[in-house]
Order: structure tokens, then sequence, then C-alpha cells
């Protein structure tokens, strides 16, 4: 005899597609000094980047349709301010899942440097090579990547 193979009717299918949306313009992109004063989780978005956050949310809704959409997220305080931005312009209906993924947070460069040694380890970075470098308290490319 032959034997079958059933496949059980509980395998979640693929998405259709995916679709990266980066936060919006933070408190950290208008002004470098920021992380010296403040966690970089903590750092929110700019009045611009909530703009473009509700814009974003526009045109995810002209891309989807009325199509499920299952949101992930950076526990970071501009993902989470962008998210709340794009939820604005999508049917809560259709908005299946909103879930915090901290795997995909943004490379930690360390913890509350001055400008200028921040500065100094980007130059550093460069000779050493951007994937390999490590910043004291943070992350290397190469760390990020591995998540």
């Amino acid at each position: 005899g032959t034997t079958r193979v059933v496949m059980p009717n509980f395998i979640t299918p693929r998405p259709a597609r995916i679709i990266l949306i980066r936060h919006g313009e933070s408190e950290g992109n208008r002004d470098e000094s920021v992380y010296t004063t403040k966690a970089d989780w903590k750092i929110g978005l700019t009045q611009l980047g909530r703009n473009q956050a509700r814009l974003a949310g526009r045109r995810l809704r002209d891309i989807v349709g009325a199509g499920d959409v299952h949101i992930y997220h950076s526990p970071y305080m501009r993902a989470v301010d962008t998210t709340r931005e794009i939820l604005k312009s999508l049917d809560p209906d259709q908005v299946k899942s909103v879930r915090e993924e901290p795997r995909i947070s943004e490379q930690q460069f360390g913890n509350l440097r001055d400008v200028e040694a921040i500065r100094r380890c980007k130059e550093e970075r460069k000779v050493f090579g951007r994937f390999f470098f490590r910043f004291p308290d943070g992350e290397a490319g190469l760390d990020v990547y591995s998540r």
C-alpha cells in the first residue's frame, strides 16, 4: 500500500507581502546632541516626523486597500509614535495585530555619549570596518545582523 500524508489544516499562510516602514524624523535626527541627555529608546518624533508617519499611514492604506494588516514595531518611542500615527489611517477592523518586537530595534551606539565621542567613534568605525566595529557599551553591525 501507499502511505498518504495529510497536512494539518492549522498551518498559517505566509503573507502576500511585507512592507517595511522606517520611523519618521526623530528628535535625534534633527539634533544629535539629544543622544547625550536622553536614552536612545526614549527619543520620540518631531512634528515633521509625526506628519511623515501620517503620510506613511495613508500610503500604506492606498497600497493594501481593505486587506488585513499585521504591524511589528520596535520598542523605541519613535517607532511606537510612528505606529500610532499609521494606525490613524487604517480601518481598525483590518488591523489584525500590532506587536512590539525588540529584535528589530536600531543598532545600539552606547549610553549617553557626548557628541564629540560619538563622532570619534564613527571616524574609528570607518577605519576598522562598519560591520565589525563595536561601539563602547553598544553593538557592532554584526550584532544587529545576528538578532
